[in-house]
């Protein structure tokens, strides 16, 4: 779920509070019931995130309880593998740093939060190949894996260097 996602949900609530003359400090658990449970409502479920931030910093005393994600209903199968792996390797109209994200998923294990703090630290860049360290030994990536750890580490920019001179780690 994006940033952009939960400030959405946060202003739908807000927006709504304030048309019914409500804040979150006046905002009764009955009122917030009733904006879970109407049909206009948007971003029900991402809004959840807002309101137990809001709670925990003691700006309202209604909750709403946490949604487990179970994720996918079933797990790929091998076919279905192996064809969104040979689009990840070859599809030049994906970007390089997600095909190579999705590939350390789907051929390494790696899940979002574990690729996601991967540093430029983590890949050796040699002359004959790529190297990445995705645990306690380095792992030799194969080709054209190791050609696209190239083209991200060489070409890499992060959210966080807004206004940096220097490219993200």
């Amino acid at each position: 779920m994006s940033a952009r996602q939960r400030i959405n949900a946060a202003v739908a609530l807000l927006n709504w509070l304030a048309a019914h003359d409500l804040t979150l400090d006046t905002c009764q658990q009955a009122d917030l019931d009733r904006w879970l449970t109407d049909d206009s409502a948007t971003y029900r479920q991402t809004a959840g995130h807002f309101i137990r931030w809001a709670c925990t910093n003691k700006l309202t005393t209604v909750h709403v309880p946490a949604v487990r994600r179970n994720g996918p209903t079933q797990p790929l199968d091998d076919e279905h593998r192996w064809k969104v792996a040979r689009r990840l390797l070859h599809d030049d109209a994906v970007k390089p740093e997600v095909r190579l994200a999705g590939l350390l998923l789907l051929l390494y294990a790696q899940g979002p939060s574990d690729i996601n703090r991967l540093t430029i630290e983590d890949v050796e860049v040699g002359a004959q190949e790529v190297r990445l360290h995705l645990g306690d030994a380095p792992v030799q990536l194969p080709e054209p894996v190791a050609a696209l750890a190239r083209a991200v580490a060489a070409n890499r920019k992060g959210q966080a260097t807004i206004g940096a001179l220097a490219p993200s780690p």
